[in-house]
């Protein structure tokens, strides 16, 4: 059975991604450029997915997924000032932003990895990892390619 401390710290997990997902859906909303549109809508899709994919991980060991009021402080907090900030920069701006938050997210999962105690939590966790990790190399590539035209 799961450690109530291994379904706290999935569910802020969970939560940071539903925060991800509705972010990068804004984004997709508010840039210019068609091709971030498309790739904001995948990865909004691909937090999403993460998301669902912890809960269900969650039920099937016997933990109510929660959503709502787990995220960390610090999370809310970047998601608020991001959207504030990019509400007047233009599509660079986003990119630049969401890669850093693509590195926090990065972190948070790697951290977690090794907070939690259940085995197979761990290897759910490592698993998302992975996702994480080419998310936060695709952002940083794309910003990287921006800046490089300027």
């Amino acid at each position: 059975m799961v450690e109530a401390r291994d379904s706290q710290v999935v569910n802020e997990l969970i939560a940071a991604c539903v925060d991800g997902a509705r972010f990068y859906e804004t984004a997709a909303r508010e840039v210019e450029d068609s091709e971030l549109r498309l790739l904001f809508r995948e990865m909004a899709s691909t937090r999403e997915t993460i998301a669902e994919a912890l809960a269900h991980k969650l039920q099937e060991l016997g933990h109510e997924p929660d959503v709502s009021g787990t995220l960390t402080g610090r999370m809310k907090q970047f998601y608020t000032e991001l959207r504030a900030r990019l509400a007047e920069n233009g599509d660079q701006r986003y990119i630049a932003d969401l890669e850093t938050l693509e590195a926090s997210a990065l972190n948070d999962f790697k951290l977690s990895t090794h907070k939690v105690e259940s085995r197979r939590v761990a290897q759910e966790l490592a698993n998302h990892l992975a996702t994480i990790q080419l998310s936060h190399d695709q952002l940083k590539a794309l910003k990287q390619t921006r800046l490089d035209r300027i």
